[in-house]
């Protein structure tokens, strides 16, 4: 289960869409983290992620 959530946030965080909304992919993020029971610092990692990404992502404030 935890890597499958992994790996949709990987999946998440390589889309080249542009056309969905910011604000639901927050949502998705935090929730799937926390469902898979991983810390931020952890998540961060296994995505090649930086946690001020991660939280600007969080805030709507990140592009991707």
């Amino acid at each position: 289960m935890r890597q499958m959530v992994l790996l949709t946030m990987f999946k998440l965080k390589k889309m080249k869409d542009r056309e969905f909304s910011t604000k639901k992919l927050a949502e998705s993020i935090k929730v799937l983290r926390k469902a898979s029971g991983v810390n931020v610092k952890e998540f961060c990692k296994s995505i090649h992620m930086t946690e001020r990404s991660y939280y600007s992502a969080l805030k709507s404030k990140l592009t991707i």
